[in-house]
């Protein structure tokens, strides 16, 4: 599951949206500009989650099959340049880049 929690006030968190997410999420990572979330996950055929964040609640969402294994990513990262996310694949010890 995957949680959007106010802690402005930090005596008083406030949960504003959640998401299920798969059975096994591993890593999370928000796009620094358009604050997209990028989320790798164990659950074969939904390795990975691009969840739109718009109006401070979650949006839209595509999920992708690596077709590599379910073990296979294990953290992920969006690029500097905003145009590309990075995963590292295990036990292949490599790193993938995919164009966003």
């Amino acid at each position: 599951m995957l949680y959007a929690i106010d802690i402005s006030d930090l005596t008083h968190p406030r949960l504003i949206d959640k998401m299920k997410v798969g059975l096994h999420p591993l890593s999370v990572d928000v796009h620094p500009k358009t604050g997209d979330i990028l989320v790798i996950n164990r659950d074969k055929g939904h390795e990975v989650y691009i969840i739109e964040w718009k109006n401070n609640q979650f949006g839209k969402f595509i999920s992708i099959d690596l077709e590599i294994g379910a073990d296979a990513a294990t953290h992920a990262s969006w690029h500097p340049s905003e145009q590309y996310f990075g995963l590292t694949l295990e036990p292949s010890a490599q790193i993938a880049f995919f164009r966003y």
